[in-house]
């Protein structure tokens, strides 16, 4: 019934399309050090249902980024008594205090002074226990205050797969399926991009690959594709890849994943980000225990 439901969506999107993204588009969440993890980064953030968590766990994230950009993310997971479901939660920070504010005189354009900017996003989510479906319902509220303006918006999402549908490698998730207009202090009103994605993950001797295709129903020209490789080279060593394009940029990231322990994995990841105005290289680490 789930699936079904979100297939009339798809059905109906085009006439949902939009012809204006928002000015200041939301800040995505992509953490391919943990694609095929079970981890809590990955069930909460990148949405793939690959296995039900059994024990809590959390994770921590950060990546630093161009204008002094720096982004904290923590996520946690905590399966509830009786069997009666899986509760968790998420918070992310994307902030800097390093914006350039401009002036002009008579001689040009100048730096005046910096001000900041700050996107922060709280999710909670709850997977019932249903035989034969994992079917994750995320409550999310983001809130965006740039300089002296803010924004704020709410959404509902749903995660989707199953272990009778080859084994939960396929699996269907949506971002911003249900959710209010972003709406800024100033009184202006946007609607943030809505996806369905669908992904896959095919194991191939030491190698795992994932295949991902999210689809923007309300707007034109903002798919994005992304491809994903990870290779075993020991136990508990790994390395991946992974290259993601969209419209108007491109992404090309390795990394490595390093089990200390059952219950303690630390990755790292370097990408080349590529815009029209040029190519970024950012650096992140994560954190992830099982207690």
């Amino acid at each position: 019934m789930v699936i079904k439901w979100i297939i009339c969506l798809l059905i109906l999107s085009n006439q949902m399309i939009a012809s204006n993204a928002p000015v200041f588009p939301e800040v995505r969440h992509f953490f391919d050090a943990s694609n095929s993890d079970n981890n809590a980064l990955n069930y909460v953030f990148n949405g793939r249902l690959t296995q039900k968590p059994t024990n809590p766990s959390i994770s921590f994230a950060h990546q630093s980024r161009e204008w002094d950009y720096q982004w904290y993310v923590l996520a946690t997971t905590i399966p509830l008594m009786n069997d009666s479901g899986i509760l968790s939660v998420g918070a992310s920070i994307y902030t800097s205090p390093s914006l350039p504010v401009t002036s002009s005189d008579s001689i040009g354009p100048y730096i005046s002074s910096y001000d900041s900017d700050t996107f922060f996003t709280l999710l909670m989510g709850y997977q019932p226990n249903i035989n034969g479906l994992n079917a994750q319902f995320i409550l999310s509220s983001k809130y965006r205050k740039l300089m002296d303006v803010s924004a704020s918006q709410a959404a509902m999402d749903i995660h989707v797969s199953s272990p009778y549908i080859l084994n939960n490698r396929l699996g269907i998730r949506s971002t911003n399926l249900l959710s209010s207009n972003y709406t800024w202090s100033t009184g202006k009103q946007e609607s943030l991009a809505k996806y369905i994605g669908i992904y896959f993950f095919q194991p191939i001797y030491f190698l795992q690959v994932l295949i991902e295709y999210d689809y923007a129903i309300n707007y034109e020209n903002m798919n994005i594709f992304m491809s994903n490789a990870a290779f075993n080279l020991a136990p508990g060593l790994s390395v991946f890849s992974t290259f993601r394009i969209a419209n108007t940029y491109s992404v090309t990231s390795v990394g490595t994943k390093l089990e200390l322990s059952k219950n303690f994995v630390f990755d790292y990841i370097s990408q080349t980000e590529s815009y029209t105005y040029g190519d970024e290289n950012i650096q992140s680490i994560s954190i992830g225990v099982i207690l």
